[in-house]
């Protein structure tokens, strides 16, 4: 739901104090996954992609752009940056993950005009 409320923010990100609220709210979403994924793994909680990795592929699809083009302070921790580098790289989810990125990416430019 955080990063939801963020893109309406997008085609106008002079709207400092929603953005100030919603850096917050995602800062510590993302130190709470962080806390609880597996260490010693190549994914979130195996080193095989499982369920739960689904959810962090969609979710980071959006945060990485949008923290970029937004200025946001929330990033994600060095385990969920290797979570989402095993899942763009895995063969049973790299296609996906390209292809939704890319998706991602576009409706970013479509309302910033870049």
């Amino acid at each position: 739901p955080a990063v939801r409320r963020l893109f309406p923010l997008v085609a106008a990100a002079s709207h400092r104090s929603a953005l100030a609220e919603a850096d917050t709210v995602i800062a510590r979403g993302l130190a709470r996954i962080e806390s609880v994924l597996a260490t010693g793994t190549s994914h979130a909680l195996a080193d095989e992609p499982g369920l739960a990795d689904c959810g962090l592929t969609a979710v980071l699809a959006w945060l990485m752009p949008l923290t970029r083009v937004l200025s946001l302070e929330a990033a994600p921790g060095a385990r969920l940056i290797a979570v989402a580098e095993a899942l763009a790289t895995h063969p049973q989810t790299a296609e996906e993950c390209a292809d939704y990125r890319a998706r991602v990416e576009g409706w970013i430019a479509s309302k910033t005009g870049s």
